[in-house]
């Protein structure tokens, strides 16, 4: 039955129903039949709201009218069929539709308690841009936290609550896994062109749909909307229910292997970045240097400088061991201790900038001590310093040595030490398997995620670590372990075992199906006449098809259902 504006429309008969997505988009197509409509009635029908439902009897024989689509009213075409007028119509979805528009850019939050309309992209940053507000604000009715350049993380709720604000829209976010619902956005979000691309992208990426519940009560539609998680589903029995030659079961495998091989799935998250305080060694020839070599082979401006332009100069961790090798002689620097990595032979790594921050809220850069005391006290060196780019390194910088500096050196006394940040030359990897190994293997996959997770660590050697510990020192450490293995979990849970299936299953079925939704698992299907193993179909979409009956009405008909293969859930 059609309702156009509260009223029921008899000549308006359904022939065909969708319901497909992680957004539960529904959409509804029909004829009139009948005489011959005029543009009058047209006119009046697009200009309300028309409604498309199916009555289902319950238990107690009560009849409940479960609603298939709710939109605006449109005509697809009309011409001549059968020798009359053929008139199609479309329901188009109005939740979709409130989806398909832009987000403007006063969301941003400029200042203290203010908000400004800015020529900027609305979307949602993560990792070390992410653009959340410190505080919520109330917007149409909502609390919900704006964009602002404040490096808050915004988390999964958080961002479905600003998206429903933005669309002045309502929607349940109790329903999401507390786990996944205050864990970290996984992707950045743009909603400058649509808000549906963006609240699609982000339930993709985290496993999530939205469930629709629709129901005419007196007269009017009432609809609940609520996240679950893609997985959730209701458990339905079909047996006696599939369509098939002299009525066997059938189900079609459109591609894909009947099982599913094994496949490992590793997520490369950013790579540890830990400030310590590094005890540097000497990276010149030792045959250069010696108490009675002339103070003009340090000068910069002499001209045989070249020769001597590293000796009591450059000092360096020895990270890759080449200043272990003749003529230097020095210890190397065991990358894969540090790291805790083992096989990080050979690798340069150069120092970056400190994790604690200055008054400025800035990384502050690399802090050169020297020790002419046998490493008892330490003092800022006080000439000119260069970071190397190529190596762990320093160079002493100045036109001249400092005449302080130059006669100790000479003696051997002087030792040198650093204050920085080391960058892993391997990033964090998390592996996990799908499938069975033992019925092949498919390619493995690696996933790039490492704008969503970092790792940051201020190290106990660290000069700045008693002060980060007390909450003297403000710095930008964190660590993603267990957000990230949150992460990558769900990820193989949803997509990985799909993917790696890599099977869509359809099948058709007796009678109308319009209630099915999108995550729930079928049961008692088999693939050419045996049992389907302890496996169930996941629904991904479901398609009905109402025939004609007599006077053109609806009749019976049947349902097409496609999903995808999925082990079944104790």
């Amino acid at each position: 039955m059609v309702w156009v504006g509260g009223v029921p429309e008899p000549r308006l008969v359904v022939r065909e129903m969708e319901r497909s997505g992680v957004l539960d988009g529904r959409w509804v197509r029909g004829e009139v039949v009948g005489p011959a409509v005029g543009e009058a009635a047209w006119d009046r029908w697009r200009s309300e709201t028309a409604v498309a439902a199916t009555p289902v009897r319950l238990k107690d024989q009560s009849v409940r009218w479960m609603v298939l689509a709710e939109g605006r009213l449109a005509r697809e075409g009309n011409g001549l069929s059968h020798g009359g007028r053929d008139d199609r119509f479309v329901i188009e979805d109005d939740w979709l539709c409130g989806l398909d528009v832009p987000v403007r850019a006063w969301w941003w939050r400029m200042g203290e308690g203010t908000r400004q309309l800015i020529e900027r992209r609305v979307r949602f940053e993560i990792g070390q841009k992410a653009n959340r507000s410190a505080h919520r604000a109330e917007v149409q009715g909502h609390r919900v936290y704006l964009l602002e350049e404040s490096a808050e993380p915004w988390t999964v709720r958080t961002a479905i609550e600003a998206m429903a604000a933005m669309g002045g829209w309502e929607i349940g976010t109790a329903t999401i896994p507390a786990e996944e619902a205050e864990a970290s956005l996984g992707v950045a979000v743009d909603v400058s062109k649509h808000l549906g691309d963006g609240l699609t992208a982000l339930l993709e990426a985290h496993g999530l749909r939205v469930h629709r519940e629709m129901t005419m009560e007196s007269g009017s539609v009432v609809e609940r909307r609520g996240i679950y998680p893609a997985w959730h589903g209701r458990r339905v029995c079909v047996v006696g229910s599939v369509l098939g030659k002299g009525g066997e079961s059938t189900l079609s495998v459109a591609s894909g292997p009947e099982y599913e091989a094994g496949r490992s799935w590793t997520a490369e998250g950013g790579a540890w970045e830990i400030e310590s305080t590094f005890e540097l060694v000497p990276g010149w020839d030792p045959a250069l240097a010696g108490p009675t070599t002339p103070d003009a082979y340090f000068a910069k401006t002499w001209g045989g400088f070249a020769t001597y332009a590293n000796v009591y100069r450059l000092w360096v961790l020895n990270e890759d061991g080449y200043f272990t090798q003749a003529p230097y002689g020095q210890p190397v620097f065991d990358l894969g201790t540090f790291f805790g990595q083992p096989g990080l032979v050979g690798r340069r790594v150069p120092f970056t900038d400190c994790l604690v921050l200055d008054e400025t809220g800035q990384r502050k850069a690399a802090v050169v001590e020297m020790s002419f005391d046998d490493g008892v006290t330490w003092s800022r060196y006080w000439g000119a310093v260069t970071t190397r780019t190529d190596r762990a390194g320093i160079y002493l910088d100045d036109v001249f040595l400092p005449g302080e500096y130059l006669p100790l050196a000479r003696l051997g006394v002087v030792r040198v030490r650093v204050t920085a940040s080391l960058i892993c030359p391997e990033p964090v990897r998390m592996s996990r398997w799908t499938g069975n190994p033992f019925m092949g293997l498919d390619p493995p996959t690696t996933l790039d995620v490492s704008s969503a997770f970092g790792f940051r660590r201020v190290d106990q050697a660290s000069i700045h670590a008693q002060g980060v510990r007390s909450g003297q020192l403000a710095s930008v450490e964190g660590d993603s372990t267990g957000a990230m293995t949150s992460w990558l979990s769900r990820y193989v849970q949803r997509v990985g075992r799909r993917d790696a299936a890599g099977s869509t299953v359809k099948t058709e079925l007796a009678g109308l199906w319009g209630q099915l939704r999108v995550g729930d698992e079928l049961t008692g299907l088999s693939v050419a006449g045996r049992e389907a193993d302890g496996r169930v179909m996941r629904v991904r979409k479901v398609t009905c098809h109402w025939s004609a009956g007599e006077g053109g009405k609806a009749g019976v008909g049947s349902s097409v259902v496609e999903g995808s293969w999925e082990w079944m859930r104790e």
